[in-house]
């Protein structure tokens, strides 16, 4: 029932014998002493093996992607505390100017500590993990100031989400769109590809940094009214990250654009360094 689980999630571990302790960390082999207290480590283990939430937590635990576990009591969970605090930041003239508005050296440093997400999203497991619904208070400070995933229910495996695509019929590309994860028509056979036609480093751009809100000269979100010394060129650089065209749209359905990713680190981290 556990490797099952797994597999929902779009991900199997690994098999071995310690498998229950993978999704419960308690010494199980004390609840073997008696019939009772085995019902009721199985009834324990069944109800939050029916929690989708905690189960891709403990898969993703390891890699530093989510929040602490601390542990379970019954179907509950405890997990470390982390706020999105600064991430959900969104300048409009109903903060501009205000003294309460988070500092740049706060919002960039948050920034990067948010990109740094991106090659562990593509990179640790056997196959990229998708986030498709990209906000930020889906996403939260630690006490460590490390940003972590807080909201992981549509955060799938490629697996499972170019099976979702697959099996949708469509007219328009709208259609195949699951939550942010943008699908790709054929239109002539009214069917989805199996393909996602964003990535998340182009959805942390779009939906966060630069933000959602209408401005005249600027964008609205965590970078927005950056140092003048940067403030073009990391322009230049958000935009390259949100608006892909031509080839680059064929590699950004499977991977991040490190080199646009290494070019907002670099001007973010430079700004840092000015002032």
């Amino acid at each position: 029932m556990i490797l099952e689980t797994t597999k929902q999630v779009g991900f199997v571990p690994f098999v071995w014998e310690g498998a229950i302790e993978f999704m419960w960390e308690q010494n199980y082999y004390h609840y073997l002493k008696s019939l009772s207290s085995m019902n009721a480590m199985f009834r324990t283990i069944t109800l939050l093996m029916e929690e989708d939430e905690y189960k891709i937590i403990k898969v993703l635990e390891s890699s530093g992607l989510v929040p602490k576990m601390y542990g379970t009591c019954g179907p509950l969970y405890l997990q470390e505390s982390c706020p999105p605090g600064i991430l959900e930041t969104e300048f409009s003239f109903l903060t501009e100017g205000r003294s309460s508005y988070p500092s740049w050296p706060d919002r960039s440093a948050a920034a990067v500590r948010l990109l740094q997400l991106v090659p562990i999203l593509e990179k640790t497991f056997t196959e990229p993990l998708q986030l498709c619904d990209v906000k930020g208070g889906n996403f939260g400070i630690c006490a460590d100031n490390t940003v972590r995933v807080i909201d992981v229910d549509s955060v799938f495996f490629d697996t499972p989400l170019m099976k979702t695509f697959n099996y949708s019929k469509c007219r328009t590309h709208e259609e195949c769109n699951f939550f942010d994860c943008k699908g790709v028509c054929n239109a002539e056979h009214q069917q989805c590809y199996t393909m996602k036609a964003n990535n998340n480093l182009q959805l942390i751009c779009q939906k966060i940094l630069k933000g959602n809100l209408p401005r005249l000269l600027d964008f609205s979100g965590l970078l927005s009214g950056a140092p003048a010394s940067v403030a073009k060129k990391l322009r230049i650089a958000l935009e390259d990250c949100t608006a892909p065209t031509g080839e680059d749209m064929q590699v950004a359905i499977y991977k991040p654009k490190m080199a646009v990713l290494s070019r907002i680190l670099e001007l973010l981290l430079q700004s840092q360094h000015e002032l």
